[in-house]
């Protein structure tokens, strides 16, 4: 039999994750009142000189609000499936949250702020392995992965709390 959704099961696990470990480890964080092209800006300024974000978690009610925005210096922008939010001429990849992988606020990510540390399975070198058992009639199916994010520089991200729109 094939196995559909491992792929994706390992992938939501890791995203899951990683939006736990950012948020635990990041330093910067900012409240503002709304979402604009100048809170986002200043809350980025704020971060500091050489903060350069390259990615945003971005909480999915915020979607209709920034694919509708009229304020042209920030917009949502696809490339080739990918999602990109423009502030200015700053363009910066976009996660989304879902039901699997929750969060509230945007977390701003340069990539100076951590780096994925993977341990390989120590008999086939493999850093993903799947274990298939039977178990009367059915199958256990056990994928097993050793990966952690290792946060470098705690000043290289920045958490961005603002209410949800409405």
């Amino acid at each position: 039999p094939e196995i559909f959704g491992v792929g994706r099961s390992i992938a939501l696990g890791e995203e899951k994750y990683l939006v736990e470990t950012l948020e635990k480890g990041i330093k910067n964080r900012r409240d503002k009142q709304s979402l604009s092209f100048e809170t986002i800006s200043q809350a980025i300024r704020e971060a500091g000189p050489s903060f350069a974000p390259s990615t945003v978690f971005i909480p999915l009610d915020f979607y209709l609000v920034l694919h509708a925005s009229k304020e042209a210096k920030v917009c949502i922008l696809y490339e080739d499936h990918d999602c990109f939010l423009f502030i200015g001429s700053t363009k910066v990849r976009v996660f989304w949250s879902n039901k699997y992988v929750p969060f509230d606020s945007l977390i701003f990510v340069d990539q100076r702020l951590g780096e994925w540390i993977v341990k390989p399975d120590p008999v086939d070198k493999h850093w993903v392995t799947v274990d298939i058992r039977p178990a009367n009639e059915k199958v256990d199916v056990i994928v097993k992965t050793v990966a952690r994010y290792s946060i470098l520089d705690p000043e290289a991200g920045l958490i961005l709390k603002v209410p949800s729109p409405k």
